[in-house]
């Protein structure tokens, strides 16, 4: 079979369009992959933060409750000038690490869910810190601070802080 001039001029005319509507779908499809991943990314970085959170919140509660001895005000806390005290927060016994620090006390400690070990680095932790008053009126500060990770190299690292005063 011939062509004859005029069909000759359409012969690539078929692929160009398909060509077009494949690179037009392409496009449309890396585009929808790309926001599913953002998306993603971003949910999860919004649960890593509420790790961290509730970690932060649950060592700043752990550290009230025995800061008055169970809801008796009248009891001396654990937390004492004398040095460290031992106490228990969520299965775990902790002690307490005590400084003098510009005429303040200040005890704090770190929890983790796990012993230390390099794979319990994986997990969340917390520091808290507890610093009393100098002068007669002021207030009690606790900050509590929650990591998703204890690892200080991971780029992912989320950490929020809670303060208390009292």
């Amino acid at each position: 079979m011939r062509f004859s001039p005029q069909h000759k001029n359409k012969r690539g005319f078929a692929l160009l369009i398909s060509v077009i509507v494949a690179g037009i779908i392409l496009s449309v499809s890396i585009s929808v992959v790309n926001n599913a991943l953002k998306e993603v990314i971003l949910a999860s970085t919004a649960r890593q933060s509420l790790v961290s959170f509730y970690f932060a919140d649950s060592a700043a509660e752990c550290f009230l409750y025995w800061d008055n001895i169970r809801g008796n005000p009248a009891i001396e806390s654990v937390f004492t000038h004398s040095g460290q005290a031992p106490f228990e927060c969520a299965g775990w016994t902790l002690t307490t690490d005590n400084d003098i620090l510009d005429g303040h006390d200040l005890f704090f400690f770190w929890y983790m869910q796990s012993p230390s070990t390099e794979e319990s680095q994986k997990d969340p932790c917390t520091y808290v810190v507890k610093r009393l008053p100098n002068i007669a009126g002021a207030t009690t500060t606790i900050r509590s601070w929650g990591f998703n990770t204890c690892d200080n190299n991971n780029s992912r690292r989320v950490d929020r802080a809670l303060e208390i005063e009292y």
